[in-house]
């Protein structure tokens, strides 16, 4: 009964891994691409503006700042880069410059007069969390905006204004660029399920028919497929994926392709040992001696005798294909970045692992729980 608790436990984890980053949706509005340059390595919960589709305060008073026309509305135009507000633009610009002067400030010289009301700590200095929350108004997005027009007349009113933009936290911080670790890290997590789903079902299908078409035929066929099989056992792995790399390139579906190339072996092995032990079987040869076709023989009889082991090696081989994955992410064979996989995650987490110590820990941690979950599956009784 434990063992069917953990199996269900260890299925709704993958399942909550594959709409992990829909589900983040929902709580998060960082993107795993944005940078946020004032919150490089940043620490846990650490708290920024995301720059997509943002939350607001229901704060009006802001308007009267945003409104730089003083004609009481923002205009939104509809060009052939996207949608702009000349507005939010201004604003932007005077953010960025208004940045770039924060980011020149020294410790140890005065406080210029115009960040010293940005100072709420009043300890002469100011944090880039103060000047966050100073300089939020500034930085509403014009997606946010278009979200504000009830009437679809391309212009927000004060009555239609609903605040400026809110913070959110980098509930696991941020990277080496400023991208938020969590976002990343669940389409990672993702990229990798989904990887060792397709690649393993892809190398079940692809052995179990190899194999029982082996181990039926017999004879010079069976031999012939065998020794093909051990040749390709004797390749080495690696240079095989570089090889193909270097003639394909680097993505998912060479990734995919590479992982195939030596996990459709062992299954092709057992299925064939399986399916020549079951053709001599005494209700095969009573099938045959009935005048039973070949196909009939081999779905009706042969193939329900060899389903479930193919199926248990099946799942005691997906660990085998999350650690593929990670390797060659982590060697830069695998998935590149900017996509995001658990393996290159745990790359660029080495090269800053002294200014960052933590962006390595989350997705080295994720790893860890998503092979010993897959184990517990292994081990389910349920799969033999």
């Amino acid at each position: 009964m434990t063992r069917n608790r953990l199996l269900l436990t260890c299925l709704l984890g993958l399942a909550l891994a594959l709409i992990g980053p829909n589900i983040r949706r929902t709580f998060l509005d960082f993107t795993m691409d944005e940078q946020h340059p004032l919150f490089i390595n940043a620490s846990p919960f650490c708290r920024d503006v995301p720059n997509g589709l943002q939350r607001t305060d229901n704060q009006r008073q802001y308007f009267r700042l945003m409104d730089l026309d003083h004609n009481g509305r923002l205009v939104i135009k509809h060009t052939l880069s996207g949608p702009q507000c000349p507005e939010l633009m201004t604003l932007h610009d005077r953010f960025i410059n208004l940045k770039h002067r924060f980011e020149q400030l020294r410790p140890d010289a005065p406080l210029p007069s115009l960040f010293r009301s940005m100072d709420t700590n009043h300890d002469h200095r100011v944090s880039a969390v103060e000047f966050v929350k100073a300089t939020r108004w500034m930085r509403l997005s014009v997606i946010t905006l278009m979200r504000m027009d009830r009437n679809h007349d391309h212009v927000v009113t004060a009555a239609e204004f609903r605040g400026a933009p809110l913070t959110e936290p980098f509930v696991l911080g941020t990277d080496n660029m400023g991208r938020d670790i969590l976002s990343r890290l669940l389409i990672g997590l993702r990229t990798s399920v989904l990887l060792a789903l397709i690649a393993g079902l892809s190398s079940f299908l692809i052995g179990l028919t190899y194999g029982m078409v082996a181990g039926v035929a017999g004879g010079w066929v069976d031999a012939i497929m065998m020794r093909f099989v051990d040749v390709v056992y004797g390749l080495p792995y690696i240079l095989m994926v570089v090889i193909l790399v270097a003639l394909r390139g680097p993505g998912f579906l060479n990734l995919v392709l590479a992982v195939l190339i030596v996990q459709w072996l062992p299954v092709a092995r057992t299925v064939r040992s399986l399916a020549a032990s079951a053709r001599e079987q005494d209700f095969v040869l009573s099938a045959k001696a009935m005048g039973a076709s070949r196909p009939h023989i081999l779905l009706k009889h042969i193939l329900p005798q060899v389903l479930r082991p193919s199926v248990t090696l099946m799942v005691v081989l997906t660990p085998n294909v999350v650690r593929q994955e990670v390797l060659l992410s982590f060697l830069g064979l695998g998935i590149t970045p900017p996509n995001p996989s658990l393996g290159n995650l745990i790359a660029d987490a080495l090269s800053g692992l002294e200014a960052n110590p933590l962006a390595l820990l989350w997705p080295s941690l994720v790893l860890v729980v998503l092979l010993l979950g897959l184990q517990v599956m292994d081990r389910s009784k349920t799969w033999q």
